[in-house]
């Protein structure tokens, strides 16, 4: 007696990952009897989409860092999701993701930033390493207009907004403070993505915490308007590993 339940099992086999940049592969299935015209009806309701990322960081490595670059696959697919943020805008995102992201993990790895430094300075550096990046390069523009005012950087319309903090530490959820300037300037240009870049360069005493949980997105509500910042803060100010024994 009804109902009955039916089931197939199978698998799938891919022989080359895709490229960071590419959707994920998607198949949508539904089921049909044969033939259509029966003594008892069948009806088939609904049909089911099966997504499947076909990324391989360890075969093709995005920043040089793995959990980093587990941590830029969860934001890109957090972005795919919002419907405000196109392909193209995602896509240029993407490729300020993998430099930056290097950036965060060569910062803790290397104690890039021993003292505190000017917001200038760190802006400057920025700057190197992305014209530095051959799909970045010479569109990487510096003080363009927004909103009334001058952004930081700017790369195909996403604005950069830099801050150096020389005197308190800062923790993932205390760039909340500075969010709202880098949204004000993606709303000035019709954007709904930006992107904010922290240096923490304050003396610390404490050992560093995972350089991927400093890459993130903070949503900041403009009137009718939704943001997404990408925020990548860089840990500086780093005590040596010998030092934290004798504490």
């Amino acid at each position: 007696a009804p109902p009955y339940q039916f089931r197939q099992y199978g698998r799938m086999v891919l022989h080359a990952p895709q490229s960071f940049h590419a959707r994920p592969y998607e198949f949508i299935y539904a089921a049909e009897f044969s033939p259509a015209q029966s003594e008892q009806p069948v009806v088939v309701a609904g049909q089911r989409t099966l997504r499947l990322d076909g990324s391989d960081i360890s075969q093709n490595p995005i920043s040089g860092y793995p959990a980093i670059d587990r941590k830029i696959l969860q934001l890109r697919e957090q972005m795919r999701l919002d419907p405000s943020i196109s392909g193209d805008e995602l896509t240029n995102a993407l490729k300020l993701l993998a430099p930056l992201g290097n950036l965060i993990g060569r910062a803790v790895q290397d104690a890039c930033y021993p003292e505190p430094i000017l917001e200038e300075v760190f802006q400057r550096e920025v700057r190197q390493v992305l014209r530095q990046t051959p799909t970045i390069g010479v569109e990487l523009e510096e003080q363009a207009h927004a909103a009334g005012g001058r952004t930081d950087l700017s790369f195909r319309g996403i604005r950069i907004e830099l801050k150096s903090e020389r005197t308190n530490r800062i923790l993932p959820e205390d760039c909340k403070q500075y969010a709202e300037q880098a949204a004000s300037y993606a709303v000035g240009t019709n954007r709904r993505l930006a992107f904010l870049c922290v240096l923490d360069c304050s003396h610390k005493k404490t050992p560093p915490f995972p350089a991927e949980d400093g890459l993130f997105i903070i949503p900041v509500q403009m009137a009718t308007a939704l943001v997404n910042v990408v925020t990548c803060l860089v840990q500086g100010g780093l005590p040596k590993p010998s030092s934290l024994s004798r504490q």
